[in-house]
């Protein structure tokens, strides 16, 4: 296939329908994929997951190509993408709002299939229709926990409305395999960090995690300020001394929020 075919099918057959079944014939094993959302990607699972994360924020999300120009083996193209913000984007989280935006794709293909694709996007754009701030805080992140426990969900967003709505936490991505596969999804606050699956194989609800954090009685304030919780107890004294503030989310998982003792 020439390269100008193979972007037509990237663009037409395999991203806007979301088919992964085109992948092995347009593109080789180890194709690399950098984008707009998320780090560099690589091979079909790669792919795969890049396009779960786009379709979960906007799942009817479309592009085409405006303009194309090839080389041999190289090609770049201007494209043109729309769709409606229904999940977390950019940080982002859903505001419904109907987004355009456009963006300058380089492809190079081996052998007649494409071995990487970088998509340049215009962000700023993207944020300003969103309401996001131009730029990211400078701020450095925190680190990283080295344990990052799972928790099983029946349902993604009775889920994500305890945990973001009553306890305060952000999305920090939400994707699936493919149409209709249930959720996996990271979310955080502050420097605690927990995964939430719907996916039966990852683990069992009734679940428990224990989570530090600086003042539970500061934490049960504000959770109370929120509103958000159908019940939220007073925080209480273990006898083995810790100030612990214990919740069930909808899947009967325990979270314990707790601040050792002085």
């Amino acid at each position: 296939m020439t390269i100008g075919t193979l972007v037509q099918r990237w663009v037409g057959e395999l991203w806007n329908p979301w088919a992964e079944a085109v992948l092995p014939e347009i593109a080789h094993p180890d194709v690399s994929l950098r984008g707009l959302l998320g780090p560099e990607r690589a091979g079909y699972a790669g792919v795969s997951a890049a396009m779960g994360q786009v379709h979960a924020a906007l799942p009817d999300f479309h592009t085409e190509v405006s303009s194309l120009l090839c080389e041999g083996e190289q090609a770049l193209a201007h494209l043109r993408c729309t769709g409606t913000h229904r999940g977390l984007l950019l940080g982002v989280e859903p505001t419904g709002r109907a987004l355009r935006w456009e963006c300058l794709g380089r492809f190079e293909a081996r052998g007649g299939k494409l071995s990487q694709v970088w998509v340049l996007c215009d962000l700023l754009g993207l944020r300003a229709q969103l309401g996001a701030p131009a730029a990211l805080p400078s701020a450095a992140p925190p680190a990283p926990q080295r344990v990052v426990p799972t928790l099983r969900a029946s349902d993604w967003e009775r889920s994500r409305a305890f945990w973001v709505g009553g306890l305060g936490f952000q999305v920090d991505f939400e994707w699936r395999h493919a149409p209709g596969i249930p959720v996996y999804a990271g979310i955080s606050r502050g420097d605690l960090a927990l995964h939430i699956s719907e996916h039966a194989g990852d683990c069992q609800p009734g679940g428990r995690v224990s989570l530090w954090v600086d003042d539970v009685d500061a934490l049960h304030a504000e959770l109370a300020a929120r509103g958000g919780l159908a019940e939220l107890p007073e925080p209480r004294t273990q006898p083995w001394g810790r100030r612990e503030l214990s919740l069930y989310d909808p899947d009967d998982n325990r979270v314990v929020f707790h601040t050792p003792s002085a």
